[in-house]
């Protein structure tokens, strides 16, 4: 069966020369370097750190008008305008045939969803500023379990200067040009209600001027039924800023809560809501009214900043990403994680042409600053059982209690970008210990693995 599917997909490639491809017209891998450096030059004064970012942003600032740019750039703002104008087609239509597929941000955590033989068909139609999307897949995993999905559908409505919808795309917020750590591109996307700034134009009132332009999204969204809790519920929102040119800050929260045997009236969102969400069953002042049966969920939380600047002549990018639990409250009100997990990265234009990174995330739980080690691990989400959506962890790629290096080189050249990846992961550290060689010179982890990946993608 999986020998027939794979011939079948072959023999209809050429079939996808006649028709627009999909889904590489709005890809995030192939987009990303190019929005970065545009961004950095100031050509973007949106924050570009949630993906998707608005189209209605972009165009407005790359379409409306061609800026003038150097030619060291010429290239990435040809990229970005060509994949804007064919979102902004009225109707578009598609199918894709994949018989493999090298993604160099897999998962380290189970097998990729990504890999494995499928065929995509895809109709977005535009009406009265709307957009509904309609995309399908059928195939089959490394595995050879078949399955369908209509990840990439949704429909989505101005109003004013926000956008609301209903769809199921991929997102990944955060700086890390690996991965996210609240929420990435490892697993497959929920279907969530959204409500999304249109435009990222700055406040008109006094102080909160200073803040820049600024974007927001809000998400209601809904897990699987095969799970710890069925039918659990998700809340997401993400506020971005750009203070300066070359700094971008946000703030990310997510929560699971409600579903199928637990509690789903107003009450117990406004406790999620306010971080009013943990039981003590050992100290009933902490639990401030609540039960184990009306604990409303678990949560996640956290910052993040990207720096632009000029190191020795070559356009550079340091960032920072914590997020932690949500386990306190500032005056009984705000919501204080201090179990935190973090990622760091520094990329730098060597050339118009080629870009290095350096990257490092830890995914256990420490104090901000400190090496302490908390014996839980970061996406358990308690009663919820895992920070998952069909198996597969939302957040980063590695899981918790994990540590990754990573170098990354990309290459621009004749509309291809050769992208290869050095990495080096340990998997399942033991809770409590520092990355350090045991009395036995061997580090406490379940695995180890150093790889490089390369691989190609048409621009």
């Amino acid at each position: 069966m999986t020998f027939f599917f794979t011939i079948c997909i072959w023999l209809c490639c050429g079939v996808q020369l006649l028709i627009a491809a999909y889904p590489n017209d709005w890809d995030y891998g192939v987009l990303r370097p190019h929005i970065e450096r545009l961004s950095a030059e100031g050509y973007i004064t949106t924050p570009i750190s949630t993906w998707p970012i608005s189209l209605d942003d972009l165009s407005a600032q790359l379409l409306d008008y061609t800026p003038v740019v150097p030619d060291s750039l010429k290239s990435s703002l040809d990229a970005v305008r060509h994949a804007l104008i064919k979102q902004r087609q009225a109707t578009r239509l598609g199918v894709s045939f994949l018989a493999y597929s090298i993604d160099t941000e897999r998962s380290f955590s189970g097998e990729d969803y990504n890999k494995g033989d499928r065929v995509s068909v895809f109709m977005a139609q535009s009406f009265w500023e709307m957009k509904m999307v309609v995309s399908g897949t059928l195939g089959h995993t490394q595995s050879e379990t078949f399955f369908s999905s209509f990840d990439g559908s949704g429909f989505h409505m101005p109003m004013g200067n926000w956008i609301v919808g209903y769809d199921q795309l991929s997102r990944r917020w955060g700086p890390s040009t690996q991965s996210g750590l609240i929420l990435s591109q490892n697993s497959r996307p929920f279907p969530a209600f959204t409500i999304q700034r249109r435009r990222s134009l700055p406040f008109s009132y006094p102080l909160l001027d200073q803040l820049g332009p600024w974007t927001m999204v809000v998400l209601f969204g809904q897990l699987e039924e095969n799970r710890l809790v069925p039918n659990a519920k998700v809340f997401a929102m993400r506020v971005t800023a750009r203070p300066l040119e070359s700094l971008e800050l946000g703030v990310s929260r997510t929560a699971f809560w409600g579903g199928d045997g637990r509690s789903n009236d107003a009450a117990t969102f406004w406790n999620m809501l306010i971080g009013n969400d943990n039981y003590h069953s050992d100290d009933v002042d902490k639990s401030r009214g609540l039960s184990e049966a009306t604990e409303p969920g678990s949560q996640l939380a956290g910052f993040d900043f990207q720096w632009t600047f000029d190191l020795n002549k070559w356009p550079s990018r340091f960032y920072l990403e914590c997020i932690g639990e949500d386990e306190d409250t500032l005056l009984g009100l705000i919501p204080r994680p201090f179990k935190w997990m973090n990622v760091w990265g520094l990329t730098i234009d060597l050339s118009s042409k080629l870009r290095v990174y350096v990257e490092q995330a830890d995914t256990r739980l420490t104090r901000l600053g400190g090496v302490h080690q908390y014996n839980i691990e970061a996406y358990g989400m308690s009663r919820y059982g895992a920070y998952s959506y069909l198996d597969r962890i939302i957040g980063h790629t590695l899981g918790g209690d994990s540590f990754l290096n990573a170098i990354r080189l990309e290459l621009t050249h004749s509309q291809q970008l050769y992208t290869m990846v050095l990495r080096d992961m340990y998997m399942g550290l033991s809770r409590g210990a520092l990355l350090e060689n045991d009395s036995q010179n061997r580090i406490i982890a379940d695995k180890r693995i150093s790889e490089w990946v390369v691989a190609v993608h048409h621009i």
